[in-house]
């Protein structure tokens, strides 16, 4: 699968970029790097990974900050404990532009991948903006109905 050449990786000044026909990511040091995923420019005010895994009908995005196990850290003896579940997720706050005409929607996610509440686009002349700060979710869908 590696070897096909259909999968493109990177890490270029601390950011991991991952490049195939399904899937790409940035994983690092990200901060207020603009990262180009797919049809999308993606700015994040802190470090951490996101994810742009192609859908039939448009995109599924994560954008994740940090994640440890509940109660996991070094104790006072100076062992890292490894914790228990649940895993904690930190969600990161990014903006995403469309590179091009976009009429599609964006929805947050629940831990199930059901659709939770539909995200605010802003429209800029011929390009289109979102916020994932609107929602507490890690987890978008977003359709991709572009002009004809």
């Amino acid at each position: 699968f590696l070897e096909s050449g259909e999968v493109k990786n990177n890490l270029d000044s601390g950011v991991l970029t991952i490049e195939s026909p399904v899937l790409e990511a940035a994983v690092g040091f990200i901060q207020n790097k603009p990262i180009s995923l797919g049809p999308f420019t993606i700015t994040s005010q802190q470090n951490g990974a996101i994810a742009l895994y192609r859908l039939p009908r448009g995109f599924l995005l994560v954008c994740i900050g940090k994640v440890k196990n509940t109660n996991s850290g070094w104790n006072k003896a100076g062992r890292f404990e490894w914790g228990e579940t649940p895993i904690l997720l930190q969600k990161m706050d990014i903006e995403v532009r469309a590179n091009a005409d976009f009429l599609g929607s964006v929805y947050a996610l629940d831990g199930a991948g059901s659709r939770r509440e539909k995200i605010t686009l802003t429209p800029s002349g011929a390009k289109t903006s979102f916020s994932t700060a609107q929602s507490p979710s890690p987890w978008f869908e977003i359709t991709n109905e572009e002009k004809n």
